[in-house]
């Protein structure tokens, strides 16, 4: 079940993405032993500019019966990246190998008002 959602976020603050992996039905994942994997690529040329991948740099929350995931994307992990548009991709693999699209959109990168100062 995929999503198109698009976002607004500030250089150089951490951004929070949430979400809910579920079924084509609507009903949550059980994400027990499953991998939830974030990648940012470029529009022109499409080369990928971040990929996150549970358990290293994502949290799949408890109770993972739920299919809730967060991921924190700090200013560092941003230091390749400018203040343009990007693609993404929330792609989800369940311990029995099943791999879902869950998520798709645009992310729009902006200045930060309180450590961009012109």
């Amino acid at each position: 079940m995929s999503i198109n959602i698009n976002g607004v976020f500030h250089i150089g603050e951490t951004w929070i993405i949430q979400g809910f992996a579920r079924d084509e039905d609507g009903d949550p994942l059980d994400l027990t032993g499953a991998t939830v994997q974030l990648r940012i690529v470029t529009t022109r040329p499409n080369a990928v500019i971040l990929d996150l991948g549970t358990p290293n740099d994502g949290q799949i929350n408890i109770p993972t019966t739920n299919g809730s995931y967060t991921f924190l994307i700090t200013p560092n992990q941003q230091l390749a990246m400018t203040l343009t548009s990007y693609l993404y991709e929330v792609r989800v693999t369940l311990n029995d190998g099943t791999i879902s699209v869950q998520n798709t959109g645009e992310i729009t990168v902006k200045p930060s008002k309180f450590i961009s100062f012109p």
